[in-house]
């Protein structure tokens, strides 16, 4: 399990470089990120995005790449159009809107921010509980 781990970590991380070199690559990217969704379980994906997420909200620096890396994971978890997935990385998120931590808490709300506004009015997707917290956390924090 660790090897597929390993190997999934280094093809998610590739993806996510030809990401944020530019925006052009936006469209391609998302088609492999896609696809490695689909060739993964759900699980093992799920937890390993969830750990590049952690590492991008964990980001100090305010570079460009960064701001790149934010909407593109934003636009793969709304367009992958998994309910399921969507609510998992939001719920993962909103744990952190309240970090100690001002970057975090940050980059936290400008990946949130980009979840919503991918969204545009279709926000039913999101359980309807959470979609209302999520609003009043971005907006407080921000």
């Amino acid at each position: 399990m660790s090897k597929d781990k390993g190997k999934l970590d280094k093809k998610i991380a590739k993806v996510l470089a030809q990401a944020q070199s530019s925006s052009s690559e936006k469209r391609r990217c998302l088609k492999t990120l896609n696809t490695l969704y689909k060739d993964t379980s759900y699980t093992l994906f799920l937890e390993r995005f969830k750990a590049y997420v952690h590492r991008i909200i964990h980001v100090a620096e305010q570079e460009d790449c960064v701001l790149i890396v934010i909407s593109f994971i934003s636009s793969f978890v709304v367009e992958l159009k998994q309910p399921n997935f969507l609510n998992s990385v939001v719920e993962y998120l909103t744990a952190f809107v309240a970090n100690d931590n001002k970057f975090v808490r940050q980059r936290t709300c400008q990946v949130i921010k980009g979840i919503l506004e991918e969204m545009g009015d279709d926000q039913t997707v999101l359980r309807d509980n959470k979609i209302e917290g999520l609003i009043v956390a971005v907006i407080t924090m921000l």
